[in-house]
């Protein structure tokens, strides 16, 4: 994208093309590891079983032309705002391995980004492997996409909402949004808020209102700031209603 928009020529390329390991989704001790060559159409084979939250977002991720190229890997580095991967990898506190001549290091992707296109990345450094956690078998998690149209399109506003219960209660609530902010953004006042609380609708409702409070979105030609508040505070009512109607088809 930066040499055909922006006619960026460098002096020097780099391939990573014969690496094999970085064509490989591998199994890690509490997850999965997945390797920075590894395409959007791996992923969406993968995904389908492994992920079915997230194989929903990824048909949507641009075309099958574009998911036989494109990488997961490559969706985090471009570190756009409104990426597709985004709010998933921080609700399930992915980390990255990150390599360069000088060693590795490991990070978390709630830390990578510091501002618009700005990250924790010197200009040495490569992105190796996405290390995504199992989900627990507690949590139940939902990730939303709003576009203008369903294929094919890039998101106004984006939203994964991860909660675990122990049973009427909330154990613990992870929630990021994307489109809202310079970055990709956990929303720290609202997953606290939830913690403890009832597995109800009002909770979901007051919730929603502090999620609106946590943003300061800008008005571009996907969307105006208002919608994306609405957006953003409804979203977790909506999350709520996806859960008991889930529940609702699953019980006999």
């Amino acid at each position: 994208m930066q040499r055909n928009k922006a006619g960026f020529d460098p002096a020097a390329r780099l391939s990573l093309t014969r690496i094999p390991e970085l064509h490989a989704i591998a199994a890690t001790d509490n997850g999965v590891a997945i390797g920075a060559n590894v395409t959007w159409t791996q992923i969406e084979n993968w995904s389908r079983a492994a992920l079915p939250e997230f194989y929903r977002i990824v048909i949507r991720f641009g075309s099958p032309q574009i998911r036989n190229v494109g990488t997961l890997a490559g969706n985090v580095a471009n570190g756009s705002p409104i990426a597709d991967s985004l709010p998933l990898l921080l609700v399930m506190d992915a980390e990255l391995d990150i390599a360069s001549s000088s060693g590795s290091r490991r990070i978390e992707m709630v830390d990578f980004y510091k501002g618009y296109k700005i990250k924790d990345l010197a200009g040495d450094e490569l992105i190796t492997h996405i290390r995504i956690p199992t989900i627990g078998a507690d949590d139940t998690l939902k990730l939303y996409k709003v576009s203008r149209r369903t294929d094919l399109d890039i998101a106004t506003f984006g939203a994964a909402l991860r909660v675990r219960r122990a049973g009427e209660l909330i154990a613990r609530a992870y929630i990021a949004y994307s489109g809202v902010a310079a970055t990709v953004i956990r929303l720290p006042r609202t997953e606290t808020f939830l913690q403890g609380k009832r597995f109800t609708a009002e909770t979901f409702a007051q919730a929603g209102a502090i999620a609106r409070s946590e943003i300061e979105p800008i008005t571009d030609v996907r969307g105006s700031r208002d919608f994306r508040w609405t957006l953003a505070e409804n979203i977790v009512s909506k999350f709520y209603v996806d859960c008991v109607e889930a529940h609702s088809e699953a019980t006999p």
